[in-house]
């Protein structure tokens, strides 16, 4: 298995586009390497890794947390948790701490989606 680096350009359709950094090479693979899930917590001109097994990409390797804004949050509290449902501005739904906010920003473990935390709001949103 090797690893190599990519810039997440944009998606259209089933296709997602990456550039090579060293040689800014545009290349085109089928979105459906990556779940949808964590697709949702790419942005446009990321560094990403890739998976490759011999020639060929076996997957894309995201970091393991993301920072996402609270685009707007239920008021009730979920059934004997102190938690409650918020949508992120990536289109995701999970479960926040009670004191959340819309417009809050958030740590997200993007493997199973889990809020860690409240965070100031990043400086390149």
């Amino acid at each position: 298995m090797e690893r190599k680096p990519f810039v997440y350009l944009y998606r259209a359709g089933s296709i997602i586009h990456l550039m090579v950094p060293d040689t800014f090479e545009q290349i085109e693979i089928d979105a459906s390497i990556i779940e949808d899930a964590e697709f949702a917590y790419i942005k446009e001109n990321q560094t990403i890794a890739a998976e490759f097994h011999g020639e060929r990409m076996t997957r894309l390797v995201i970091p393991p947390y993301a920072t996402v804004q609270v685009k707007r949050t239920d008021s009730t509290l979920m059934k004997g948790e102190n938690m409650k449902m918020a949508e992120l501005t990536n289109g995701r739904s999970i479960k926040v701490a009670q004191s959340t906010q819309t417009g809050d920003w958030v740590r997200v473990q993007v493997a199973d989606e889990k809020f860690m935390e409240r965070v100031p709001p990043p400086t390149d949103p």
